[in-house]
């Protein structure tokens, strides 16, 4: 069933958004493989998620250890209760690019908005 669902949806839609969730998702490279098949040869994928940095020394900050025990005591939890990844809330810039990458996209940028918690991509599908 789901995989009919899957060729339902196909190349139907010009955007799909995705706001702090992907990290929490058990199969997050499934699920971002499904966006990105769902999307027309034009389409856009918005993404959001926590605003880290790519080392662990470029998060010993406030918010970078907010984010650290909220993603332990939640994020992982969720993930690795479904027999997930576990990725956690600490997806940086390189591994969002990389797991886009992964899952097909041509492209993925961050985009320029100032958020003191939120990194913002903007992916393209391949056409």
């Amino acid at each position: 069933q789901v995989a009919a669902e899957h060729v339902a949806l196909a190349g139907r839609f010009d955007l799909v958004m995705a706001f702090n969730c992907i990290h929490d998702m058990a199969h997050p490279r499934a699920a971002l493989r499904s966006i990105q098949r769902m999307l027309k040869p034009d389409g856009a994928f918005l993404w959001s998620e926590a605003d880290v940095g790519e080392r662990l020394e470029d998060n010993l900050n406030p918010v970078g250890r907010t984010l650290y025990g909220a993603s332990t005591m939640h994020c992982m939890t969720v993930s690795l209760a479904q027999g997930g990844e576990g990725l956690g809330s600490a997806i940086s810039q390189d591994l969002a690019r990389n797991l886009a990458a992964e899952a097909g996209f041509a492209s993925l940028e961050r985009l320029p908005i100032k958020n003191p918690f939120h990194q913002i991509f903007l992916g393209r599908k391949q056409a």
